[in-house]
């Protein structure tokens, strides 16, 4: 019978870990969807609800019996293009777990504009009488203002709405510019509603006595005073428009990032200190209980590494997106902090016996391989890739090496000073293939170097009370010996110390740009390319 007391500490820390895991993942989810929001759809869907009010009034106009077939022609090309950038934009979010509710108002809109070719052949033909088309058209603009509402603040939404009153203005002007009573009563909804919503910004006194002159029947504004008179307007308000929606945009980019980064303290760092405190139990446990925790805690960390490989792939997507400098390099900096969460979580798995779900399966340029682990370090920016014969490193054995390097590449980072390079190279010999990589700190006592050639040595040995555990040079020595690679350290010429890695050339793959790839397979994820630097 197991005791549930010797769980408890364990338990206890289980809940806290899934707790800020799920606070964390709620926090960035919130967070992407609502950049998705406005970057994929708010944004490119601004200019589309543009070129669907020019078309209405075009139309209007065409309806009216003036001849402006050409300009129709070429507007409605434009229309359709920009919402095929939409759809596109739109179809980068059809995954469930990024797909803002937002998405539903831009399917209306190209749902919409997807039915504009029989209200164009009917417009073309003479079948459609003008309020039918206008009304087809304000259907789909109207989808496109519900988006923007979604995303904008409210004053921004109401400016929105206020330029498609005055757009709707212009497109009953434009065809009627002796309006009868009819269209002077429809011209007064549009210009009460439109001033109601303006209350606070004073409308341009150009605007305001052309709109009065047609109301009170006091005669006609010519095509020239017309235009004159609404275009300033229109175009401040599209103007306004947009600049909402980038500032939107913009806003959302810092919190973005950083919620994602969040998340993946709240994962990581979680799962180190659950794995720490059953490293401590299992020394008191029974065998059978520590294994039981063992398999469980195997199981989340690979759990956790799927979700900072997601993790990931989303700061990718957010870093192709973004424009602003000061955005990017915070999302670079989450980027390198998700990067070294995920190789914590795999380097717990591997110390666990287990394999990490990520798996290469064609030849892998060894300047790639030693990139990679370069990048998964702190210190990143200090590690110098330097000359590297060309040579290819067989698939099965890329994790392993990466892994290898990394540990090796961490070590020396945290060893040089602050502003010293740690330097790696490779050479292509006649049995074996050697990496070397070499620091310029103060180096290793003789005793501390045997103790570092031991852990290398016999990395299934636990280490005697007092010592340093030395993890990173034990888990080296596992993945050296299972891929029969020789690691051996010693004191360097000029001060610190040098790693040489000598891979057997049976891992070796003779250089063929045709047929080196970089594909990756995790145990519940689609594959894709692996990332080599941040």
């Amino acid at each position: 019978m197991i005791s549930l007391r010797r769980y408890t500490p364990l338990l206890l820390l289980l809940a806290l870990w899934s707790f800020g895991a799920y606070h964390g993942g709620s926090t960035a989810l919130s967070a992407i969807r609502d950049r998705a929001a406005t970057v994929d759809l708010a944004e490119p869907a601004q200019p589309v609800v543009a070129a669907l009010q020019e078309e209405r009034r075009l139309t209007a106009v065409a309806l009216a019996g003036t001849d402006v077939r050409d300009r129709l022609s070429g507007l409605r090309r434009r229309t359709d293009e920009l919402a095929a950038g939409l759809r596109r934009s739109a179809g980068r979010l059809r995954v469930t777990w990024s797909r803002p509710a937002a998405a539903g108002d831009a399917d209306r809109l190209l749902e919409r504009v997807a039915a504009l070719p029989a209200v164009r052949a009917g417009a073309d033909a003479g079948s459609l009488d003008r309020d039918r088309a206008a009304a087809a058209y304000d259907a789909a603009v109207d989808a496109g203002l519900d988006l923007g509402a979604a995303v904008l603040p409210r004053a921004a939404a109401d400016r929105a709405r206020a330029e498609e009153l005055l757009a709707r203005e212009d497109a009953l002007v434009s065809a009627a510019p002796r309006p009868g009573d009819a269209d002077r009563a429809k011209l007064a909804r549009f210009v009460g509603a439109r001033r109601m919503l303006s209350a606070g910004d004073a409308p341009p006194a150009a605007l305001v006595a052309a709109e009065d002159a047609l109301l009170c029947g006091e005669g006609t504004v010519d095509a020239p005073g017309w235009r004159a008179a609404a275009d300033p307007a229109l175009s401040a308000d599209l103007a306004a428009v947009a600049a909402a929606v980038r500032h939107e945009a913009d806003a959302a980019a810092g919190p973005g990032a950083w919620s994602v980064a969040l998340a993946g303290l709240y994962t990581g760092l979680g799962l180190v200190t659950v794995l720490a405190a059953h490293r401590l139990r299992r020394y008191t446990a029974p065998p059978a209980a520590a294994d039981v925790d063992a398999a469980v805690l195997v199981q989340l960390a690979q759990r956790s590494q799927a979700l900072l490989h997601r993790q990931l792939a989303v700061l990718d997507d957010l870093q192709r997106r973004d424009r602003d400098a000061d955005d990017l390099a915070a999302l670079f900096r989450a980027d390198h902090l998700a990067t070294q969460l995920r190789r914590y979580a795999e380097r717990a798995i591997l110390l666990a016996g287990a394999e990490p779900g990520r798996r290469w399966r064609r030849p892998v340029p060894i300047v790639d391989v030693a990139r990679a682990a370069a990048a998964s370090v702190e210190r990143h920016a200090a590690v110098m890739v330097a000359t590297v014969d060309a040579a290819a490193l067989a698939g099965p054995a890329v994790g392993a090496v990466t892994h290898l390097l990394t540990e090796l590449i961490d070590n020396a980072t945290r060893a040089a000073p602050g502003d010293a390079t740690v330097w790696v190279t490779g050479e292509l010999g006649l049995t074996t293939y050697t990496i070397l990589v070499q620091d310029r700190g103060p180096g290793l006592g003789v005793a501390e170097l045997a103790a570092a050639h031991d852990a290398l040595a016999r990395p299934y040995r636990p280490p005697a009370a007092g010592d340093a555990p030395r993890t990173g040079l034990r888990l080296t020595g596992r993945l050296a010996r299972e891929h029969d690679i020789e690691v051996d350290l010693s004191a360097a010429p000029r001060g610190g110390i040098v790693a040489r890695v000598r891979l057997p050339l049976t891992l070796i793959v003779p250089t063929d740009a045709g047929t080196l790839e970089i594909p990756m397979q995790c145990d519940d994820a689609e594959p894709e390319p692996e990332r080599i630097a941040p």
